[in-house]
């Protein structure tokens, strides 16, 4: 309740992932049912699991000794998405593991799809840590390609969302980084998008929080540019990033010096 009411109070729109590796359908329909028709909370995004495929992940290990696989997975993903979308058909359900799987098992059940990626390294030139924003563009395409492969008739209905990706340092690097990554996601049509976490835009300290580089990226983002790209080209400055947003008032173009 404590964290439904503060993504409230900020103006802000909640993202729920349910526990799928050691919780239930049951557990998870019941805070669909809680957060919407209870409280009124309007939840519409809901992702069932978080990186199980990954050791570190509660429930990756089955009570028998074996591995979380796709095809065990994919038969979970369907009990859950059947109980939640029972309680208010009206959410959005999906996940970020074993999408091949689940989109052939249950393509109708799957509503949008997470992206998870951490290309910097932290050691990159300039011209490398730049050249990682096409990951971007290599993320949208591939999974593109396995939605139209494994699911055809809802290509044009699964949304896709990047969930977690490398803030870099919190330098000036980091911060021209982070900005030429938010314009790649939007040049490249992802539909939605959340940071990983607030600790990396915020930090803090005895006089209270302080914004880190990365958070300024966010903020330009936010309140400098419009809602709508426009498509635009850079000629002559190889160093240098263009994005043209519509705006109110004309055009809002963020140019980035890398």
């Amino acid at each position: 309740k404590t964290m439904h009411d503060f993504v409230r109070d900020v103006g802000d729109e909640p993202f729920v992932i349910v526990n799928a590796g050691t919780g239930s359908p049951r557990d998870a329909a019941e805070w669909v049912r809680w957060a919407n028709r209870k409280m009124g909370y309007g939840v519409r995004y809901w992702e069932v699991g978080n990186e199980l495929g990954g050791s570190w992940e509660a429930g990756h290990f089955l009570p028998d000794g074996r591995q979380l696989d796709g095809k065990i997975f994919a038969r979970r993903y369907e009990e859950f998405a059947r109980a939640m979308k029972a309680v208010d058909p009206a959410i959005k359900v999906g996940c970020m593991d074993w999408l091949e799987d689940v989109l052939v098992r249950c393509p109708e059940l799957v509503d949008f799809v997470s992206l998870h990626t951490y290309p910097v390294q932290g050691r990159e030139t300039d011209e490398e840590l730049f050249a990682k924003l096409d990951e971007v563009r290599r993320l949208m395409e591939e999974t593109r390609a396995l939605i139209a492969r494994c699911a055809p008739g809802r290509r044009d209905r699964i949304e896709i969302d990047v969930s977690e990706w490398n803030m870099g340092w919190p330098d000036i690097r980091g911060a021209l980084w982070h900005a030429g990554w938010v314009g790649e996601m939007f040049r490249q049509g992802v539909d939605f998008a959340m940071q990983w976490t607030v600790f990396d835009l915020l930090a803090q300290a005895e006089s209270g929080d302080v914004r880190r580089s990365t958070y300024w990226a966010f903020r330009l983002w936010s309140l400098g540019m419009g809602d709508t790209l426009v498509e635009s080209r850079l000629a002559g400055a190889p160093h240098a990033a263009a994005y043209a947003t519509r705006f109110t008032d004309g055009l809002r173009i963020m140019v980035i010096n890398q």
